[in-house]
């Protein structure tokens, strides 16, 4: 069932892939990281993906809902962590025609991926998409519902769920305070230990807000904000975090910026922009970090009259973020650079149509770090090809097990494969 009412849904997403994160207690940069590389070539000169053997890794397994249904959008979000995974359904259904959405969690025994527990949020009868984002953290699980109108007209929320004997339990439901009517708190999502950090890129130039877990009990400890609060830049639309370190895309003004947790507040260090490039290039699309290693998508950006799509690896050293590759597909891709992942020197870039195969299925490659140069290490595919399966709009790396979504394959599918 359809509301007959205006949504900002569709204007955002237009844009391309949504994500988010950023800063409280801001303050100036310290570092403003200028890219240094040329296209497809590190610093020293070396090509970012030489002549290396390139693997055609089997699908591992095929991550499904017991209860999938054409429409449910099963896998336009996933998060993985160790044998846990967490992939959303954001079109899933109630009774009524609502997409409420749903989340799933899966376990990894052996070789199989089993369903363990089927999240829900506590209403129905709403068009939510509870599942839009999704992200685990040991025992702890965090779910977008960008357009919970609790607060106002899609102005969102995120719920927090917490594993116990082996079944997820929803805690507490996170909301801004004063909810911004179109913000789409919820849209992205990103946990790690005790913190939690929840984007709105609808708000204005977009923002988000940091919460903090103390003795048992979730509240909201920093609002985050852009460098230049400038309507329509999407920030947040992209969000990574590891440690004390946060990666946000802004793609409505192609960049990225750096944050650092310092003295209990978060503080812009540095801005990621590519050496050449505009804002028409998306880059901040999507973003991922580990370690000293960033990587960022600029999905619309032409590197060759018959593709587009690169992704950008920056190194921090002493601090300082500087660009050091540029990732290019290894065919015809388009959207090259829409999802991003990064963990323990190995890069996976998800490219949802592949225009060098007649039926334009999506894919995703892997790339790794050797000796300091980054080299193709594998190009991961659907066994049945088809050009409306989404495949590769979002992907996940733990190690070298990559899940890989294909939202669009009728209730949706997230592969698994080993690298």
């Amino acid at each position: 069932m359809e509301r007959q009412r205006v949504s900002r849904r569709g204007i955002l997403r237009s844009g391309g892939v949504l994500a988010a994160i950023g800063a409280a207690g801001c303050v100036d940069d310290k570092s403003e990281a200028k890219p240094q590389t040329e296209t497809g070539k590190d610093t020293d000169g070396t090509e970012t993906h030489g002549a290396s053997e390139i693997d055609d890794p089997p699908v591992a397994a095929e991550v499904t809902p017991e209860d999938g249904e054409i429409g449910d959008r099963f896998g336009a979000a996933i998060a993985l962590e160790g044998s846990t995974s967490l992939v959303g359904a954001p079109g899933d259904i109630d009774a009524t025609g609502y997409r409420v959405g749903a989340a799933y969690g899966f376990d990894r025994t052996d070789d199989e991926w089993v369903q363990r527990s089927a999240l829900a949020p506590d209403r129905d009868g709403v068009d939510i998409e509870f599942g839009a984002a999704v992200a685990v953290d040991g025992d702890a699980a965090l779910v977008g519902v960008p357009f919970d109108e609790s607060g106002g007209f899609e102005s969102g929320s995120a719920f927090v769920f917490e594993r116990s004997d082996g079944d997820w339990h929803r805690q507490v439901t996170l909301s801004p305070d004063g909810g911004t009517s179109g913000g789409w708190f919820g849209e992205t999502v990103a946990l790690e230990g005790s913190t939690a950090l929840v984007g709105a890129p609808g708000d204005g130039p977009g923002v988000a807000y940091a919460f903090e877990r103390t003795d048992g009990a979730w509240g909201r400890s920093a609002t985050l904000e852009p460098e230049a609060a400038k309507r329509g830049g999407r920030f947040g639309t992209a969000i990574a975090l590891e440690g004390t370190t946060a990666l946000v895309g802004a793609p409505g003004p192609g960049v990225a910026y750096a944050f650092e947790r310092t003295n209990g507040g978060w503080h812009r260090r540095a801005t990621l922009e590519p050496a050449e490039g505009d804002s028409a290039d998306e880059f901040g699309a999507a973003v991922a970090v580990a370690d000293d290693i960033a990587l960022v998508g600029a999905p619309r950006r032409e590197f060759a009259a018959d593709g587009t799509g690169t992704a950008f690896v920056f190194e921090r050293s002493d601090g300082d973020w500087h660009e050091r590759a540029i990732l290019e597909p290894d065919g015809d891709d388009r959207g090259f650079g829409t999802a991003v992942a990064v963990d323990d020197g190995i890069a996976l870039v998800g490219a949802p149509t592949e225009r060098s195969n007649s039926d334009g299925t999506g894919a995703a490659q892997a790339f790794e770090r050797r000796d300091g140069t980054w080299h193709r290490r594998a190009i991961l595919a659907p066994e049945t090809p088809d050009s409306k399966t989404g495949f590769g709009k979002t992907v996940a790396l733990e190690g070298t097990t990559a899940l890989v979504g294909a939202p669009d394959d009728g209730p949706g599918v997230a592969y698994a494969f080993e690298l």
